[in-house]
């Protein structure tokens, strides 16, 4: 939803606020039907001649502690001030939207709502389940049918808005061109398999062992790269002999890497082939 995307962009906010969102996008009908039970109280913003009250924002606060309850009760005052922040935020741009939709003559039918609400109601098993549904989250009917009236309103917005845009192939090649380099490059890569062969350094063991343990695994190297001379597939080799069992089994097949990926050593003899 439009008004939820605008709080995800404008903040992040910690890690327990997130189920906050969750709840708001359930439920950001509320975001604008506050409006219908505010009260006296201070202008806390004003954009455009549209002004948000303290009071819509502490009802939408309540609204969503209700809603959960374990996750709201230890909130700091900066995690409460960014939540008030973005609840602000959120009544704004639905109050701008419903203004800019009457200043232009656009609407949302009757019809339309109910046709969006029958296709929600068609998603459960019965109009029952649907009804408990709003009625264990607490969101009433009527909220829900202004959110489907301003999701109309939105799309109506927008293809009011882009119906006058016109791209030509013209205009499409002349931007690919003019932006080929910082935005349609595509990375050289490559398609590598390999075999491993690993000699673990062990601490509590003697420097001779260590060393017999690396020349051992060089002498492996050696053995498959000679197989591979006289003609042994690749695959079949590093199913046998690599140590790398996450791509053993698939023939040493790491797909395609670009530059920057692997280790310099590994991508200077894997690009140069």
């Amino acid at each position: 939803m439009l008004l939820l995307n605008t709080i995800k962009r404008k903040v992040v906010l910690k890690k327990r606020l997130q189920r906050l969102i969750t709840v708001i996008s359930l439920i950001t009908a509320l975001a604008l039907s506050i409006v219908f039970i505010s009260g006296c109280s201070a202008t806390v913003a004003t954009v455009n001649g549209v002004a948000v009250k303290q009071s819509e924002v502490e009802a939408y606060i309540n609204f969503i502690m209700a809603q959960d309850p374990e996750g709201t009760a230890d909130l700091g005052e900066e995690e409460m001030a960014d939540l008030e922040t973005n609840i602000i935020d959120t009544l704004l741009v639905g109050k701008l939207l419903e203004q800019y939709a009457e200043e232009n003559g656009i609407t949302a039918t009757q019809e339309e709502i109910d046709g969006q609400m029958d296709a929600i109601i068609a998603s459960y098993p019965s109009e029952s389940d649907f009804e408990s549904d709003l009625k264990e989250k607490n969101i009433k009917r009527e909220f829900l049918e202004y959110e489907l009236k301003s999701q109309i309103l939105r799309t109506k917005i927008y293809a009011e808005a882009t119906a006058s845009i016109i791209t030509t192939g013209e205009m499409v090649k002349e931007y690919y061109e003019e932006n080929r380099e910082t935005l349609f490059a595509i990375p050289t890569r490559i398609r590598v398999s390999h075999i491993l062969s690993i000699f673990p350094w062990i601490e509590d063991t003697s420097l001779e062992e260590n060393d017999q343990a690396k020349e051992t695994a060089k002498e492996k190297i050696e053995f498959v790269a000679e197989q591979l001379e006289k003609g042994a597939e690749f695959g079949d080799m590093a199913r046998e002999f690599s140590d790398d069992t996450a791509t053993s089994a698939d023939g040493g097949d790491l797909g395609f890497i670009t530059e920057g990926q692997m280790v310099e050593e590994f991508e200077e003899a894997a690009f140069s082939l």
